[in-house]
């Protein structure tokens, strides 16, 4: 078993729930501790204005020790930063920024494992939509459908959130389809494995591809079986 855990990235979301975007890390922060806690040991109690319970111990108990490997999601570097430090797993994701944002990230990884003074480095695991295309033409295809994934993926990951009929609408973005080229896991086979070699020497040691960009299911099993 692992465990994935994250603190959420979307104001939109927040907002709807009534959850100040800005104490998202303290709710964050307590909320992991109280988990280690629970896993680690038995009649736990916790005394504090978000949680309140007397003590008890969780069952059935975790097979792995200390607990199952935790997964932090983090994409500012200072965060992977201490995340390294603490030995958590992380997985991270540039979005559709550049390159050089990913290096960042990896780089704060690693300082902080350096820093760590821990035998056994934690994994990264790095998230980028991708697509495996039939050729230039089919590139170029899904290319258009993820610039419209990201104009609203950034409505609702940079602002309040345009919403219409339940649909998410689009705004501008600062990425070029070249950028959005480049920095994207789109093309072919043979270009996606010179653009997975290119990561795996920064230091990254898996790769998450998001291929619901827009293409239809049949294109995205399809792209998975190239």
């Amino acid at each position: 078993i692992q465990l994935g855990l994250g603190r959420g990235a979307f104001p939109y979301e927040f907002i709807r729930y009534g959850v100040p975007f800005d104490k998202s890390r303290e709710i964050f922060d307590e909320s992991l501790a109280v988990l280690q806690a629970l896993l680690t040991e038995r009649d736990v109690s916790w005394n504090s204005e978000r949680y309140k319970f007397d003590s008890l111990t969780i069952m059935p108990r975790p097979i792995q020790k200390p607990h199952p490997p935790l997964w932090i999601a983090a994409m500012a570097p200072m965060a992977l930063y201490h995340c390294a430090k603490r030995g958590f797993n992380v997985q991270t994701t540039p979005l559709q920024g550049s390159k050089r944002m990913a290096e960042e990230q990896v780089e704060s990884f690693s300082k902080g494992f350096a820093d760590s003074g821990l035998a056994d480095r934690p994994r990264l695991s790095l998230l980028r939509m991708g697509f495996c295309t039939r050729d230039d033409a089919h590139t170029a295809e899904i290319l258009d459908h993820g610039a419209t994934y990201w104009q609203r993926f950034d409505n609702v990951f940079t602002t309040d959130g345009t919403i219409h009929g339940g649909a998410i609408q689009g705004i501008e973005i600062a990425e070029s389809r070249e950028d959005l080229a480049e920095r994207l896991f789109v093309g072919t086979s043979e270009q996606l494995i010179e653009k997975f070699r290119d990561y795996a020497d920064l230091g990254v040691d898996e790769i998450n591809l998001n291929m619901l960009c827009g293409a239809s299911h049949e294109e995205v099993m399809e792209s998975t079986e190239r």
